[in-house]
């Protein structure tokens, strides 16, 4: 884990609708010395401009919502597809990833995934 690493650090944990998004981010909080737990209901609400939250739009699928991350999703910080995972694998898999997950500000990023 990068306790002691440099400096303080934010992690989102994004998926579909009900993938569990939630619980994994409430788990890794109570894992962490110094941590807050902020729900995307919360955050779209503090969030003031430049952003509207309109859903996956009509016709959207599981499927195709995979595809487009795995393909046209710029591939920026720790990507894990903790699918198969209990809630405490996921935990451990991003607390594991940690130290790779850090993002540069100025770097450019990535190719999505292939």
């Amino acid at each position: 884990m990068c306790r002691g690493g440099p400096g303080p650090a934010v992690v989102l944990i994004t998926g579909v609708m009900a993938s569990g998004k939630s619980t994994v981010a409430q788990a890794l909080a109570e894992r962490l010395p110094r941590a807050a737990h902020v729900r995307g209901d919360v955050f779209r609400r503090m969030v003031v401009s430049g952003w509207g939250k309109s859903g996956y739009g009509a016709g959207w699928t599981v499927e195709s919502l995979d595809r487009v991350l795995r393909e046209e999703t710029p591939r920026i910080g720790l990507w894990l597809d903790t699918s198969g995972q209990t809630v405490e694998e996921s935990v451990d898999a991003v607390l594991a990833g940690l130290d790779r997950a850090r993002v540069d500000p100025g770097a450019a990023p990535g190719p999505g995934i292939g």
